[in-house]
């Protein structure tokens, strides 16, 4: 993606979607926060006043239910009207709102309560409910999509190679992701496993609502560990070693197992680019070797989507080993 390109996505889409994300959270975060103090606010008896169910046409024409209720209440001698449920309502499968019409018929007692430095702010149901916390992890979906296109956006072309040294060899991990971005996946994909699973089945109460928060995110810690585990193995590692002078290439692209290469064998090194299909490429880091007495192989060390990954530990490569045919060379294989 062009530097153009990537600004123009940030300023257009990115940016507009994250500040209304976030605008959402901050709203949702305080409806949540006063749906739970509500829980310890003074009471008073009220009458309802009116109490209906209403429709309303939806997308492709279903049809949304509302719970439309008026009540009033008195403080302190001094008539209110509220017409609050909860904060954190939940409107619209046609159950949950012939379920509440019926729980607070017309002309009913209801015990109302209500915020005592604003007594006129009132609601019928305080407190969480299991179905609450579930919102929030609907809302962390959205989150976690908004969160994953803004570092897609604002990734920069990999001009470093992250090595690191290990009992004196020099290590590079090739097609692993990082322990941390492995764990986010996985607590996107238990957020949304989770959202869907609720969706589908009936209220859960605020323990097992709890439970499954808990679950999501021992998911994606146990993920981003066994990551870790994975990454210290070294599987997919290319070796440098300097005392014996040889290159350990991982068992990748048709390798069984690791093959180790002298570096005196190494006459170049290069990027091959070949296409696979519907328009997309890759591009492949190849290591050009003289094999005596004579004879020249091609080994492909391991290939990426990226381009620029592949360039970078080329010219990484090339400058550790210093093989005879220094400039960096591309080449294009066919379709």
């Amino acid at each position: 993606m062009s530097r153009f390109l990537r600004l123009a996505l940030l300023l257009c889409f990115v940016l507009p979607v994250s500040l209304l994300t976030l605008g959402v959270d901050v709203w949702a975060a305080n409806r949540f926060v006063q749906q739970a103090r509500a829980a310890h606010r003074p009471s008073a008896m009220g009458t309802v006043t009116e109490s209906t169910v209403a429709t309303s046409r939806g997308s492709k024409g279903s049809t949304n239910y509302h719970f439309v209720v008026r009540y009033t209440y008195e403080v302190e001698g001094r008539r209110y009207a509220g017409s609050r449920v909860r904060y954190i309502m939940d409107n619209g499968t046609q159950d949950t709102v012939v379920g509440l019409a019926r729980r607070f018929p017309k002309g009913s007692q209801v015990e109302v309560f209500y915020r005592p430095d604003t007594p006129s702010e009132a609601l019928l149901q305080p407190g969480l409910r299991g179905s609450d916390f579930l919102l929030l992890m609907l809302l962390g979906v959205f989150n976690f999509m908004v969160a994953a296109l803004a570092l897609l956006t604002l990734s920069k072309p990999a001009t470093e190679v992250p090595s690191f040294e290990r009992e004196g060899r020099t290590h590079v991990t090739l097609l692993s992701m990082p322990p941390v971005a492995v764990g986010s996946v996985t607590l996107g994909i238990g957020l949304m496993a989770g959202s869907l699973a609720w969706s589908t089945s009936a209220e859960p109460s605020v323990p097992q609502a709890l439970l499954l928060w808990l679950a999501v995110f021992a998911l994606g810690g146990a993920a981003m560990q066994a990551q870790r585990w994975r990454l210290d193995q070294g599987t997919r590692d290319l070796i440098l070693d300097e005392r014996t002078r040889t290159l350990s290439l991982p068992a990748l692209l048709g390798r069984t197992q690791r093959l180790d290469v002298p570096w005196s064998q190494v006459v170049d090194v290069t990027v091959e680019t070949r296409g696979i299909g519907g328009g997309k490429k890759v591009h492949g880091l190849v290591l050009e070797l003289r094999i005596p007495p004579g004879m020249s192989r091609r080994e492909v060390v391991c290939e990426w989507g990226p381009e620029d990954k592949a360039l970078a530990l080329a010219d990484w490569l090339r400058s550790r080993l210093n093989p005879p045919a220094s400039p960096r060379r591309i080449r294009a294989s066919g379709t």
